[in-house]
């Protein structure tokens, strides 16, 4: 639920970016400043001593890495809402800091209200996260399901690969040996091993599996 009034704390390297964010707060009615600091370990003790609701940290910090920084805030402070405010865009990183319990990511060339939309969407429950690295994260899925799957496919051989394209499409083992001029016994034992070698038990299963991975 959003407080009527959010008390705000900044923790930045950089006196200009905290400045600059404390003064856009404050032309805004519902924010009060109620403290900044240059490194983690200042933001850690001075936290304490205010009601903060909100933090808004730069993800590099000098003494203590973000990730850390973050699950110590949030053990001691559960209620209080954590953005984090950087350049960078790294998958791992982000992952990290989502699971030390951040409530949004924020990259510091978006605008003000962006930053205005994340804090809304923070004490709405919700964790925001810049559109440039939503992008990113699903491209990054994509991309490892892809991988996934054609690690997947170098366990089998050539031979075994062209045999399962057929079997799904299909084919019988009269057909595919007719196909690949081998024998229906010989595309049956290839297709024996296959299915071994992907753990599969029936037809079904693998046009199940080829329908996942992109054969159909």
């Amino acid at each position: 639920m959003l407080p009527e009034i959010i008390k705000v704390f900044i923790t930045d390297e950089h006196t200009v970016m905290r400045e600059g964010l404390k003064e856009l707060f404050l032309k805004n009615g519902n924010f009060e400043f109620c403290g900044e600091s240059e490194t983690a370990n200042g933001a850690l003790e001075n936290i304490r001593k205010f009601e903060t609701h909100l933090l808004l940290a730069e993800a590099r910090l000098p003494d203590l890495p973000a990730a850390e920084f973050v699950r110590r805030l949030k053990k001691e402070h559960p209620n209080l809402k954590i953005i984090i405010l950087t350049h960078l865009d790294n998958d791992f990183f982000l992952q990290e800091l989502l699971e030390a319990g951040i409530d949004g990511f924020i990259i510091k060339n978006n605008s003000f209200s962006d930053i205005l939309r994340a804090i809304r969407s923070a004490f709405d429950g919700n964790i925001f996260m810049s559109p440039e690295i939503t992008k990113n994260l699903v491209r990054g899925h994509i991309l490892k399901k892809q991988s996934e799957s054609k690690s997947i496919f170098n366990l089998l051989t050539a031979r075994e690969n062209e045999i399962l394209k057929l079997l799904v499409e299909g084919h019988s083992n009269h057909d595919i040996g007719k196909k690949l001029d081998i024998s229906a016994y010989t595309a049956k034992k290839h297709r024996t091993n296959l299915m071994k070698k992907l753990d599969i038990h029936n037809l079904a299963e693998l046009t199940r599996f080829a329908m996942k991975n992109g054969l159909l």
